[in-house]
């Protein structure tokens, strides 16, 4: 029901005026049978975003990293990077070696859904991409967590939170805000506009 509550709130703010202004390589993986977003919005997507490439995942709905992750990280691989799955379907072998390859730097991405909220301790990752919402603040905090522990070869750290309503929004300003009153030095950029 939440995701299905996202989907509707990001129709409702119609996106088709900001996506043109996206001038990073951006990947668009989307589920062939999704009904909760359809495939024409995919298009329509990459119609929109400049520099976007578009790739399918087939007998897929609307969460492709979740139903799909093998298929989902090769595309991830396939646009230059160094990934591999950290989820519950792995035996804890492989997910062990995984953690350790991303721990020595021989992988720089991590693809996972919820394995890394809690128990995860790496301070040296230096980054985060946020693709869901969260409405548990302690769950977001401890995503964030992951990343956000200083270390002497590591001043900060970025996160990045990919948002698709005004409520999320102004969830993460007042985040912002008591992040500043507990005097963490934090800069919010909106990449949006």
């Amino acid at each position: 029901i939440r995701t299905l509550a996202l989907a509707k709130s990001a129709i409702r703010h119609n996106m088709a005026n900001d996506l043109p202004k996206m001038k990073i390589p951006t990947a668009i993986i989307w589920g062939n049978q999704d009904t909760v977003t359809p495939p024409d919005v995919a298009k329509q997507f990459h119609k929109l975003i400049p520099n976007s490439n578009l790739y399918w995942i087939d007998k897929c709905g609307h969460v492709p990293m979740m139903e799909h992750p093998k298929e989902f990280n090769k595309i991830i691989n396939t646009k230059g990077f160094k990934s591999a799955l950290y989820n519950t379907d792995l035996d804890s072998t492989e997910r062990l070696e995984n953690l350790n390859k991303f721990k020595k730097a021989d992988l720089n991405v991590l693809v996972t859904c919820t394995a890394l909220d809690e128990g995860f301790d790496m301070p040296e990752a230096d980054g985060a991409l946020i693709l869901s919402a969260s409405s548990s603040k302690r769950q977001r905090v401890q995503r964030m967590g992951r990343v956000l522990r200083i270390t002497e070869n590591k001043p900060n750290a970025l996160i990045v939170t990919v948002y698709s309503s005004k409520t999320e929004f102004d969830k993460l300003m007042e985040e912002a805000k008591r992040y500043h009153k507990e005097g963490v030095p934090v800069s919010w950029k909106r990449q949006d506009r």
